[in-house]
């Protein structure tokens, strides 16, 4: 790791700007859906990295969703964009429930489910519910009116996780070239690019779900619709 990267390694492991805030801090952000408070929105994201000759680890790291050898990360946040966690890097043969379900990374543990708080992500959460652990809005696979109007309200909400994956890989190169360095390098190059990330939401550099967000959003609905 070059110089400039320690440097700024310690300075945002020392700020602690990525870590799940108290009920209070969540509640203060986020939004009321359906009789809850929708605080967290969940995902995980993956990013291609070398293969190897070996098979047994060829078919560790090989992800079956994106057809490359990669590492995936399960990541929170606020409805805001600010990102509240991320989990270590896994081998890309791991699936999204699979992530979830690992020590430290199970989210519901920290929620008031007594203040009705609530979680989202896409319909793979589904067994966080199912199992009685919290309530989680899911997107759905349906095609009834109620499912489209509930999408219609719901997703640009989930949207947000993505936009933050977005603007992530798309501000640094090296989140979405190649990964060529091991699981520990992983996971620092993720923390330090996400704590920079946080800076600039704090800061208010950048906004991901102001109003052109929202009017985005309405236009592209208009037009599914239509067609």
């Amino acid at each position: 790791m070059s110089l400039g990267l320690r440097v700024i390694h310690q300075f945002y492991f020392g700020r602690n700007l990525i870590r799940f805030p108290s009920w209070p801090e969540r509640k203060a952000v986020a939004v009321p859906f359906r009789g809850y408070w929708l605080s967290t929105i969940l995902d995980c994201t993956e990013q291609i990295r070398q293969s190897c000759n070996d098979k047994l680890m060829a078919l560790a790291i090989f992800s079956g969703k994106k057809g490359h050898p990669t590492w995936i990360k399960q990541a929170s946040c606020s409805p805001l964009g600010l990102l509240y966690s991320l989990s270590p890097s896994y081998f890309g043969a791991n699936a999204d429930p699979t992530v979830y379900r690992k020590r430290g990374n199970q989210l519901h543990q920290f929620l008031r489910v007594t203040q009705n708080e609530a979680m989202g992500g896409d319909a793979i959460y589904t067994f966080i519910e199912s199992q009685g652990w919290a309530k989680v809005f899911t997107t759905r696979t349906g095609g009834s009116g109620e499912d489209l109007e509930f999408n219609r309200a719901f997703i640009p909400i989930r949207l947000i996780i993505e936009n933050v994956f977005g603007v992530l890989k798309l501000t640094w190169a090296i989140l979405h070239d190649i990964f060529r360095h091991d699981e520990k390098t992983h996971n620092v190059v993720w923390y330090i690019l996400g704590s920079i990330h946080n800076e600039d939401i704090l800061s208010k550099r950048l906004v991901l779900c102001g109003e052109e967000f929202w009017l985005w959003w309405e236009e592209k609905w208009k037009k599914v619709t239509i067609s």
